[in-house]
């Protein structure tokens, strides 16, 4: 039979496709809600871990940041744009 012929006679052609989630279950409400948990859980993790990780990397260049710091703002204040107005 054609596939024109099984459109024709509105019947329903499925694929069996394996679904790792639910190992060829029904999602429930309740699971779906378990899963959605458990992505804000992991997401928030995941996203803590990140702020940790960016702090730490900016107290350990901390040092080289207030030398840059410290450079800029004697360059600054030895520059001869300033004139005093007196």
């Amino acid at each position: 039979m054609s596939v024109k012929a099984v459109v024709m006679q509105s019947s329903v052609v499925a694929v069996p496709v394996v679904d790792q989630v639910t190992n060829n279950g029904i999602i429930t409400a309740l699971s779906l809600e378990n899963y959605v948990i458990w992505g804000f859980t992991f997401g928030a993790l995941f996203q803590l871990l990140m702020f940790v990780s960016v702090l730490l990397i900016v107290i350990i260049n901390l040092s080289k940041v207030v030398d840059e710091a410290k450079k800029m703002f004697s360059s600054v204040k030895g520059s001869p744009d300033k004139v005093d107005k007196e």
